[in-house]
């Protein structure tokens, strides 16, 4: 069989599960066995699968259970050894080493804090701590919380004088971020920090709708066209970062968001009797 490997962010899965990593420890999974749901799963294609600034291991198990394409699932792996950063960057698309290159030291560090930092969210857990801005729905689950939040915002929409639907406010500083920094930098990074929160906030999330991961997935992204661009100046830049900062700051807090409307956030989470 091909070389086996696994693709980490800080010692931590990031594609799906939450699981922490240490070199030559020997990991057994304990439950039902299924591709891309549950077991451990390795690559023979660590490319596929490479973020900016994550860590490729070499990894072996004594069993594949199942294959697809270029990954393998099992129930029991060891981490033989971490790869140097230059075998790691053969590995990388060129979109992805643009970034070690095109984006200035400070930023490179502070984009490396907040992807690590998407990891650590308590998803969906909400601190009890709302902002007092924030249009904010309770229900019994997630699914219904965000049902909630989509009829007030979409009733919000509808009403606005300037004929605005969701989530304008976030597209518009989204757009002036690529804007100033359409480079394939950009990218990588956007998908690194997208790859993360996705994840963390799936995992969190699996018995709710992917979409509540994929919000939050997007919301990171956001964050880290901001962090890239920080030394650039454009239009609005300040009123554009403070809303992307506002959006974050929702998922931080283990709520989530919904939509927007004309900078209005509507927020869900599940009911506190219930969490």
């Amino acid at each position: 069989m091909d070389k086996l490997y696994k693709v980490l962010m800080e010692n931590q899965s990031f594609n799906g599960g939450r699981h922490t990593w240490k070199v030559g420890k020997t990991y057994k999974f304990e439950g039902t066995i299924k591709m891309c749901e549950s077991g451990f799963h390795l690559t023979t294609n660590p490319r596929e699968w490479y973020k900016p600034f994550c860590s490729i291991y070499e990894a072996k198990t004594p069993k594949v259970l199942d294959t697809k394409e270029d990954k393998i699932v099992c129930r029991e792996v060891k981490l033989i050894r971490k790869l140097s950063e230059k075998e790691a960057l053969k590995y990388a698309g060129d979109s992805a080493k643009q970034i070690y290159n095109d984006i200035p030291k400070p930023q490179q560090t502070t984009l490396k804090q907040f992807i690590t930092s998407t990891q650590k969210i308590k998803y969906f857990k909400p601190d009890g701590k709302p902002k007092k801005e924030w249009k904010i729905f309770y229900a019994d689950s997630l699914d219904a919380a965000w049902d909630a939040a989509w009829d007030a915002a979409w009733g919000a929409a509808r009403g606005a004088a300037w004929g605005a639907a969701w989530d304008a406010t976030r597209d518009a500083a989204w757009d002036a971020a690529m804007d100033a920094a359409r480079d394939a930098a950009m990218g990588a990074a956007r998908g690194a920090a997208w790859g993360a929160a996705w994840g963390a906030a799936w995992d969190a999330a699996r018995d709710a709708a992917r979409d509540a991961a994929r919000d939050a997935a997007r919301d990171a992204a956001l964050m880290s066209d901001y962090i890239i661009t920080a030394d650039l100046k454009f239009k609005d830049k300040e009123k554009h970062l403070k809303h992307a900062k506002s959006r974050w700051e929702v998922w931080k807090k283990g709520y989530g968001l919904a939509y927007d409307v004309n900078g209005v956030l509507y927020v869900y989470a599940i009911k506190k009797k219930d969490r």
